[in-house]
């Protein structure tokens, strides 16, 4: 199976260190499952798949109804693998 790997120029690990400060800074509650969204398809990108779906699980728990596709997209592939 292919690989897949998006490049952002590489910042990724700056988007999942300050996304984790934003999830545990209590007074974004709102935006926090937009925000585990974005932290978990950096951590795809970054290929670490263990804290991709514990992020992912996260953004869906609270989207169930109308999840972005992006996000559907990567747990396809992670759940494929």
């Amino acid at each position: 199976m292919a690989k897949y790997k998006v490049k952002f120029n590489g910042e990724f690990e700056d988007v999942i260190t300050q996304g984790i400060k934003l999830i545990e800074d209590d007074s974004n509650n709102d935006n926090i499952s937009e925000i585990n969204r974005i932290v978990g398809e950096a951590y795809f990108c970054e290929e670490d798949e263990d804290n991709a779906i514990k992020h992912l699980n996260e953004y869906l728990k609270t989207n169930e109804s109308k999840p972005m596709l992006s996000a559907q997209y990567v747990m396809g592939i992670l759940n494929y693998r």
